[in-house]
């Protein structure tokens, strides 16, 4: 039986001041079983919440009440901060409700404090490199992240496309008469994308054992499982109760702090991280009617919720995320997968989450994340979204089962953090979905939670950890295209 505990939640944007998120207008697109999911990064522009995320720059007990006196002293804060490290890991939730309407959380495990201040308060912190090294601290606006699915209207487009073509080139075979009795004859979206997603004319394909995926990556029939390893999945949150992870070591906690958001349970509204945590951890033998999918089969799931479902899509803080990642630290966590993200606020990478991403390296586990779905390829491509773009966070691109990159994938445009390091199978990918069902998903969010699994199979096989796992997952890679596209190639065993 499934271990479940704490459902947890966590801050939210400024207190009741702030700015809502501003969702893309998806709606469920229908396609067997696929659930509504985001684009690159919701809006065209980064969405700030009104918060401040601070982060510490030097290390120890001692910079951290030096950094909580920098706030207090600009910003004017005389409370108290909640400190994370005060609450157990299991009792998520009363972190969560205590730290609402506080002026400072301190997430202790990432030296980051998230600063609940209003705009005369943060204008006063200190922002830039000058300032910085005046201070000993970082001050960043906090922003809106969302799922990095593929866009509805992209996917829309090429299923109409694909209707026509079969219509129009059976009308010219089989007579006039045909396509007008194709066109009344119902045919659904999933029937139109089952003969693609099952790999027709690729290289690689589905079948009732194994998906395309599994068979790319060199796991299908490998003897590694991940036992022993743990994952952590920070997502839209998981149906723990899918039959396919019945037996299973689960932990879940939720990290909703806002009580305006309706979703603020530990369960998956949405359906985009049980798809994720399908890929990286469900079941990888083959059950009755359902081929195996998982990556790591007998991996420890920690499932950190950390986006709402909030009107046709999902949306989630940073501060959010940072504090399911100082969750998974002290969970003791080897991986970390982040499917989630939003469009770059120009060159730069987000200090937050680098030096969350260094802090995880130094403790033994490896942050893994998508690098987003912006581009139109052959038209245009975009820069890998925040925040993957960050040196020290895992940038996973996707690509076809043909092993081309693909056509949403984002590229390295800026070097300085920003490029892409491994890529993973993220066109027509078979995974879970909430109610007990499966369904197909495109986007660099499914090729991610694949990387995340492999890394789970060769810390079991090696032992490896942090910077050491990392560099051994990059060295496995089978080489692909334009390393800007790609990275060091796909991850495989």
């Amino acid at each position: 039986m499934a271990k479940k505990k704490s459902s947890g939640r966590r801050n939210s944007g400024r207190r009741s001041s702030a700015a809502k998120p501003k969702l893309d207008p998806v709606s469920a697109a229908g396609l067997d079983g696929d659930i509504s999911h985001g684009g690159g990064g919701g809006a065209d522009a980064p969405q700030a919440t009104g918060r401040m995320i601070v982060t510490v720059l030097g290390e120890g007990e001692s910079a951290m009440k030096n950094a909580i006196k920098e706030v207090r002293k600009r910003a004017g804060v005389s409370s108290e901060p909640i400190r994370a490290s005060s609450f157990g890991t299991d009792d998520m939730q009363g972190l969560v409700e205590q730290a609402h309407d506080c002026e400072m959380l301190v997430l202790d495990e990432l030296g980051i404090i998230i600063a609940n201040l209003d705009p005369d308060q943060s204008a006063a912190m200190p922002v830039g490199a000058a300032g910085a090294a005046a201070s000993g601290v970082v001050s960043e606006p906090e922003y809106w992240c969302y799922p990095l699915g593929q866009p509805a209207d992209f996917r829309a487009d090429y299923l109409r496309g694909y209707r026509d073509a079969v219509n129009s080139l059976a009308g010219s075979l089989l007579g006039s008469g045909a396509e007008a009795s194709m066109e009344s004859a119902s045919v659904t979206t999933a029937d139109l994308l089952a003969p693609a997603r099952a790999g027709a004319s690729f290289g690689f394909r589905d079948d009732a054992s194994s998906t395309w995926g599994l068979k790319a990556t060199n796991v299908a029939g490998s003897s590694f499982s991940g036992r022993g390893i743990r994952v952590a999945i920070l997502d839209s949150g998981f149906d723990a109760n899918h039959p396919d992870f019945r037996g299973r070591s689960i932990t879940t906690a939720a990290f909703i702090s806002d009580p305006s958001q309706s979703d603020r349970s530990a369960g998956d509204l949405n359906g985009h991280g049980t798809h994720c945590i399908g890929t990286a951890c469900g079941p990888r033998d083959p059950r009755t009617g359902v081929r195996g999918y998982g990556v790591a089969h007998e991996a420890e799931i920690f499932s950190g919720k950390v986006l709402a479902q909030t009107g046709g899509g999902a949306s989630g803080a940073d501060g959010w995320i940072l504090a399911g990642i100082d969750w998974a630290l002290r969970q003791r966590c080897h991986v970390i997968s982040m499917s989630l993200g939003g469009r770059p606020t120009g060159s730069s990478y987000p200090q937050m989450y680098d030096n969350a991403g260094r802090k995880a390296l130094r403790g033994g586990c490896v942050i893994v994340a998508a690098a987003g779905n912006d581009s139109r390829r052959p038209h245009s491509t975009a820069p890998v979204s925040r925040p993957a773009n960050c040196p020290a966070i895992l940038s996973v691109a996707a690509v076809d089962s043909n092993l081309d990159v693909a056509s949403f994938s984002n590229r390295a445009v800026h070097m300085d953090g920003g490029e892409i390091n491994l890529a993973g199978p993220g066109v027509g990918v078979f995974s879970s979905t909430p109610g007990g069902r499966h369904g197909f998903l495109d986007g660099t969010s499914q090729a991610t939670p694949h990387v995340a699994g492999i890394l789970a199979l060769v810390a079991e096989e090696t032992g490896l950890t942090g910077v050491d796992l990392y560099k051994e997952v990059r060295s496995r890679a089978k080489r692909l295209t334009d390393p800007k596209d790609t990275g060091s190639g796909l991850a495989r065993l």
